[in-house]
């Protein structure tokens, strides 16, 4: 019997010359994305309202889901729960704006007497549901750009670096992680 001993040097991703680094990060590009990394998304999306039930990011960008509550209070969600700078934030701003009126004429005309205000108040419900719809549309591609972004983020450069730095991966002297 023979035994043969062979001495591997080991270099953290910092150390590795800049060929062996470049390969290190195509090897691990799904690193990141390579579990249910949306999660947080769908549940921060539930905490408003919106119940995500599929998304593709690729090449169909589409998004599918739809509001579990009423208009009104995914807007007071996201305004409770989504801070200003959030583009999520200035888009309750903006349809809090366009409810108003609409719900000013259905609380003015909850009992219709005349024929008027039966109009009205039919105006006024099909303004709510064309509304409703509208915010929907908008809030579900809100959180696609959210889902995108995260996704971009997590497959970058930056991150993937970040990734294999902090969970101290050793690699050989080509970038492969031993």
């Amino acid at each position: 019997m023979r035994t043969i001993t062979t001495t591997i040097k080991v270099f953290r991703f910092h150390e590795l010359p800049e060929h062996a680094k470049t390969a290190a990060i195509w090897d691990h590009g799904d690193i990141n994305v390579s579990y249910d990394w949306w999660d947080y998304i769908y549940d921060d999306a539930a905490k408003i309202g919106l119940k995500i039930k599929s998304f593709d990011i690729g090449h169909n960008r589409d998004i599918a889901g739809r509001l579990t509550v009423d208009i009104a209070e995914s807007i007071d969600a996201v305004l409770t729960d989504h801070g200003p700078s959030c583009a999520t934030y200035q888009m309750a701003r903006k349809y809090r704006a366009k409810l108003a009126p609409i719900q000013s004429v259905i609380r003015d005309c909850a009992d219709p007497e005349t024929d008027d205000e039966y109009a009205a108040l039919d105006n006024a419900e099909t303004a709510l549901e064309d509304l409703e719809s509208e915010y929907e549309y908008d809030l579900r591609e809100e959180y696609l750009a959210i889902l995108t972004q995260e996704y971009d983020y997590r497959t970058s450069d930056e991150a993937i670096i970040e990734t294999l730095e902090l969970n101290e991966y050793e690699f050989t002297v080509d970038g492969e992680i031993i």
